[in-house]
């Protein structure tokens, strides 16, 4: 369960997380991503890494061309992307998982 004491830095870094692991199960490059949102690899890179935040008209941008929902990649309604049945785990830190399993205690 999630605590009232979320950070927003904690926000973006789990957006970033989501949706680098939606971008690869789709098999997108950050480079390919950039092109459709009219952005450099660099901004979608820092994006991933949490130290950039998506901008409105980005996320949707996001959720038309990984053809997703937001819920995907909202970390406060879809925290555990990577439980889906279909997603290769390898893509997955050891870490995220890690942090993942003490938020739920």
């Amino acid at each position: 369960m999630f605590s009232a004491n979320i950070s927003s830095e904690s926000i973006n870094n789990d957006l970033g997380f989501n949706l680098k692991v939606l971008r690869q199960k789709r098999n997108v490059t950050q480079e390919e991503l950039a092109k459709a949102l009219f952005t450099t690899q660099h901004r979608i890179s820092s994006i991933e890494q949490g130290k950039a935040v998506l901008k409105a008209w980005e996320l949707i941008y996001v959720i038309y061309f990984l053809k997703i929902n937001f819920e995907d990649l909202n970390p406060l309604t879809q925290p555990d992307v990577w439980s889906k049945p279909d997603l290769k785990l390898n893509a997955i830190p050891a870490s995220k998982i890690r942090n993942y399993n003490k938020k739920q205690d």
